[in-house]
Parts: C-alpha cells; structure tokens; sequence
C-alpha cells in the first residue's frame, strides 16, 4: 500500500466523516452482549408456563417426549402434573388426564416388560411413587391398575430390616438398586396423602441429613449421611416437603429447623438457588424446588427472592415479544445464559431443556406442597455455621449415570430409569443433551462474534475521526491503493 498524490479525491466531507465516527461509536453501545442477562419481566406467571407447557403436551400428542424421540417421557410428563398440582389445579381435566395417561403407561414406566420376558417381576421404585402421587392426588382410583393396587404395590418395596429398613428400593434381581432421595420423598408424600407414612420410612428419611442440615440424593450401602459432600438442594427441597406433612415430633421438628436453614444459608444474593455438581451454576430447578419448600415452611421472604430472579432472568415475558423467541412467552429456560440465548435465536435445539426446567422453575412463583397445606407455625431455621460446598451427585443438566447400567448391557434403555437415574427428571436438559459447558461454550462463541464485529465498529468510528483530523488545512489530497 502507499499514497499517491497524483490523483486528487478529496473524499467524503469532514462532516460526515465524524459523523461516522459517532454513528459507529452509538452501534457498538447498542449491540446485545451474549454474556449480559436480558431485561428482566415482571412478575413471573403461573398461568404462562402452564400454557407453554400445555401447548408443548397438545404438540407431541397428550405427553412430553424424551430428547431426540417421539417416544413419551413420562417422568417429564408427571412433573408437568405435580406442577398443576402444587399450584392448587389437581382436579382440572388438564391433571387429571395427564394422571390418566400415566395410569396407562405404568407398565412401561415403573417395569421392564417391554424389554422383553427374560426380564420378569422387575418394579421401579421412584417412577412407580411418583405415578401413584400423581393419580392420588388427582383424585383417580388406583386400587386396580391392570390388576394392581398401587398404594400396596409400593408398600411392598419398602425394606423392613437391616440397615436400610424404611428405604422404598427397586425390585429388580437384573440389576443395582437405583432408588434414590426423590424416589424416596414421592413414597412417603403418596403414602401420607393415602393414611401416612410407615415410621421406618421416616426414620430412614431422618438418616439421611447430612451434618449441616442438607440430604443426600444418592443412597448407597450405607445407612445414612455422614458427610455434607453427599448433601443435595434438590432432594434437601423435597424431604422438606415430606417432613412437613408428617406429625412433628420433636425429631421432625430438628430435622426441619437445620434443613430449612441449611437452605436459606446456600441462597446467593440475587435470591437464586444453584445446585450440586455438576448442576452447581444457579439454576431454574434447584431454585423452584428450594422456594416452594421454603415458603411452604414459612420463609416468605427467602422463596419470593427466588421467584423474583426466576421470573426477572429465566422466564420468557414481555421482553421476548419481536424476538425469535415470540411464539414461546412462558417458558422458562434453566439459566440466564439460556434465556439470552433463546431472545436472539429461539430455543432451537434446545427445547428439550426448555421442557425440563418450566415445570419445576414455575415453582418459585406461588406453588404450596403437593400434599395439603401446613398448619403448624412456620419453621425456625437453624442456619448452620459453616457451608460445606457439596461435590455429589449427578443432575439432568448433563447426561447422568448411564440408565443402562440397571440392564444387562444387550438390553435396550430401560424404561423409566431417567427416573431411577440419580438426580434424574430434576434439573435442567435430559438424558443425550450437551453438557452445560458445552451449551454455554455455544453461547461464548456468539459472543465473541458479536465482540469482533464491535471491534470493526470501533476501529471504523476511530479511522473516520483520525481521516477527518489528518486532512484538516491539508492541500494535498490522496487515496489510498492496494
């Protein structure tokens, strides 16, 4: 490159010149950054997210499907269900269908028949407790499902001696035992609504606190917890909920107090709740499980903080309209970075996750117990001196411990084992989808493309103003030439 003085072009006028410059300086301030949470809208709705979830059931037929399938996730659906229901619609015909198709499809849910008929007499512990609650509090009869009485069906995977006496646990002599904290929580609630928990479960239940008030989720050979590295928001949230419904005792009434403060001690300023590892980013799961059992508890304050961010950060409102995003007002996306991403592109590929997060993030705004209402005075939390970071535990935010792992490994996927996975059907996307650094990976990537094309802009308003600097009172005009 060089300059030629031999051909006179005096170029664009100074004046417009810096006007370039000023043009470029207010693109750049007006460029959305990928990194930034979008504008917050106000309140959160209930009805919304329910909508979006209605219309994502109408879509696939009558059920939510599993990722990259048509085929029914019915652990998914059934949190669609204990949604409705904790947010006071268990008798709707919406609930009450959903419940009914779960009814259906127990076979293939809580058993592994449709394996095939090497695999007999299999019954899964957590989705057959959460099939039951689901039916039972929506009113239907489950005395007789395909000629089984579900309540004793249940009763019959309860342990009765040994260490573990009081642990709903998997039928299953094919493979491990992958009953867990949640499968746990949704048997004593199922049995409660149906004449009360057995006082073993409660006495297992009550093993299970770790020492600075949290509970375990995975359960293993041992009889309870014994290190808060083993301790879960989530299942801490939803054994909340099961010792709130039971009588309180003076040990209930311990349990309650530490856990409930262990809670309000991990919650991050902005009122979000985030979840253990690999989940531990804040979150729209851990956080509607936390505030539901909070405000169940008494802690108002604490659960409308956590509604406030999910409704301001996740879910989709008012922002998302003349954005990609339109067309799904009320969903709500597992994290900041999600719902940004969804505003400038749609959800994508990612609705799956979508689907996951709604009907345990919408918890965060009004929803109560599943069962019943509380009548006892509001929990005095015991906040425990000391927080230990919590190292556990697998989370549908990544893709979990592999659900085969219950079958011989020639067996097809095993139905109903997102459900007996740890951590499965409670955080964010599904089994398959990307790793939660992946996706925000995804979301970098745009970001630095925004950032260069800033840059340009930048370097143009700067070369505009240093053009109009350098040919001020000049006589010599001149181009430039490659």
């Amino acid at each position: 490159m060089h300059r030629s003085p031999n051909r006179r072009h005096n170029g664009p006028p100074r004046s417009v010149r810096l006007l370039l410059g000023s043009l470029a300086g207010f693109l750049v301030a007006s460029l959305p950054t990928a990194a930034q949470p979008a504008a917050a809208d106000e309140p959160g709705s209930t009805a919304d997210a329910l909508g979006w979830l209605d219309s994502e059931i109408d879509a696939a037929g009558g059920f939510l499907t599993a990722p990259a399938s048509n085929e029914p996730d019915w652990g998914l659906t059934a949190d669609v269900a204990l949604a409705r229901i904790s947010t006071g619609d268990a008798d709707s015909d919406r609930t009450r269908s959903i419940a009914s198709s779960l009814l259906e499809a127990l076979g293939s849910y809580s058993t592994w028949d449709d394996i095939g008929p090497e695999y007999p007499g299999v019954r899964l512990a957590g989705p057959l407790a959460k099939v039951l609650l689901v039916a039972a509090s929506a009113g239907l009869d489950t005395s007789d499902v395909d000629g089984v009485d579900l309540a004793k069906e249940l009763a019959g995977l309860m342990q009765v001696t040994g260490e573990q006496a009081g642990r709903y646990s998997d039928r299953n002599e094919y493979g491990p035992d992958t009953s867990n904290g949640f499968g746990q929580a949704y048997a004593m609630l199922a049995a409660s609504l149906l004449g009360g928990a057995p006082p073993e479960s409660i006495g297992f239940l009550l093993a299970q606190q770790c020492p600075s008030g949290g509970f375990r989720l995975v359960y293993d050979g041992n009889a309870g917890c014994g290190s808060d590295d083993e301790s879960d928001p989530d299942a801490t949230a939803l054994a909340i909920q099961v010792l709130l419904v039971l009588e309180r005792t003076e040990a209930v009434e311990v349990a309650l107090g530490r856990a409930t403060g262990q809670l309000i001690s991990i919650q991050e300023a902005d009122g979000s709740f985030a979840g253990a590892p690999p989940a531990d980013v804040p979150n729209a799961n851990t956080t509607g499980l936390a505030a539901q059992a909070l405000r169940a508890a008494g802690q108002q304050e604490a659960a409308d903080r956590a509604g406030a961010w999910v409704a301001g950060q996740l879910q989709l409102g008012i922002s998302a309209q003349g954005t990609p995003a339109a067309g799904d007002i009320g969903g709500i996306a597992y994290d900041p970075a999600r719902r940004s991403a969804a505003l400038a592109n749609g959800l994508g590929s990612s609705r799956d996750q979508w689907r996951r997060s709604t009907p345990q993030g919408l918890l965060a705004f009004d929803a109560g117990l599943i069962v019943g209402g509380v009548d006892e005075p509001p929990v005095e939390p015991v906040v425990p001196t000391t927080t230990t970071t919590t190292t556990t535990t697998t989370s549908t935010t990544v893709a979990p411990v592999a659900a085969e792992a219950a079958a011989p490994t020639s067996a097809p996927p095993v139905p109903g084992a997102a459900d007996a996975t740890a951590g499965a059907d409670v955080a964010g996307a599904s089994e398959g989808a990307a790793p939660a650094g992946a996706q925000l990976a995804a979301t970098g990537t745009q970001g630095e493309t925004l950032s260069a094309v800033g840059l340009g802009l930048i370097l143009l308003g700067a070369g505009s103003v240093w053009l109009a600097v350098r040919t001020r009172g000049r006589r010599e005009a001149w181009t430039w030439r490659p």
